[in-house]
């Protein structure tokens, strides 16, 4: 039996197979899929979905359609790792504890007056544009490595944002988040996710959801379950629940206009000024 793609799978194997479940997995990119029913995938606006760039496809074999999208995420936070947290990733070696409780114990639960783009390797959706680059703007000598590692995950979570915001403007109703993997380490970035984006998020104990979702394809398919939904309801361990803070949400929701703006005017200066001279 073979699976698939490896996003669908995760989505499988943290119980994404239902109408308005999202799909939140969080590695060197962060890849989302939202499921649409069969009977509602006619009604959804394929005219917004592909002006937000977002791929619309059959989710599995499954009367089910999944909106995908995804961006840069956790390369971006190792790039803070290895740069600005040297210091904490020799003690955490030396005392056998978690890199990252180091890195993101200190960082601030309301949101920093910083804007980051985190597109160093250029940006997924909803933008698809290869030659973005990251950028900070608000330093001052105030500014901390912490500061700059929350701005980070505010900008990864802006671009979250965006896309949800295709997906809701297409027709795709956003009930949960389940999240899997490497993000879900923490709890602070977790949290973070509820509050920018106002939904609730569940965390998926299984920390290889894409493995997960392929043997629940293959007991699908060789006969032990009758569907991927039984399947996924009776092998899928769902963990935390982190519900957002709405006043910290409007805070948020307040700050996406500035994250597109920044991005907007960024491109406008790479368009006059991204050619070399030969003066």
């Amino acid at each position: 039996v073979t699976a698939g793609h490896d996003q669908i799978c995760s989505a499988i194997g943290s119980g994404a197979v239902k109408d308005g479940i999202v799909s939140d997995n969080t590695g060197t990119f962060e890849c989302v899929i939202a499921g649409v029913g069969d009977e509602k995938k006619e009604s959804i606006d394929k005219s917004i979905l592909g002006k937000y760039k977002l791929a619309f496809y059959p989710h599995g074999p499954m009367d089910l359609w999944a909106a995908f999208a995804w961006f840069n995420a956790g390369s971006i936070v190792n790039w803070c790792r290895d740069n600005l947290f040297t210091l904490e990733a020799e003690k955490a070696k030396k005392n056998g504890n978690d890199l990252f409780d180091y890195m993101f114990d200190k960082i601030s639960d309301e949101p920093v007056k910083m804007n980051c783009l985190p597109h160093f390797t250029g940006t997924g959706t909803p933008w698809l544009d290869p030659e973005a680059n990251g950028v900070f703007l608000g330093l001052n000598l105030g500014t901390d490595r912490f500061d700059i590692l929350k701005a980070v995950l505010q900008g990864i979570g802006y671009d979250l944002m965006l896309n949800f915001e295709g997906f809701e403007k297409a027709g795709i109703n956003i009930k949960n988040i389940r999240a899997t993997g490497g993000g879900t380490h923490s709890t602070k970035w977790m949290q973070l996710k509820a509050d920018m984006t106002g939904k609730e998020v569940i965390a998926v104990t299984m920390p290889e959801a894409s493995a997960l979702g392929a043997a629940i394809c293959a007991g699908t398919a060789a006969g032990v379950f009758s569907s991927i939904e039984e399947a996924a309801e009776k092998m899928v361990t769902l963990g935390k629940v982190f519900k957002p803070d709405i006043s910290k949400h409007q805070m948020y929701r307040d700050g996406i206009e500035s994250h597109l703006g920044l991005y907007n005017i960024i491109t406008q200066y790479r368009e006059k000024y991204g050619v070399k001279s030969d003066i």
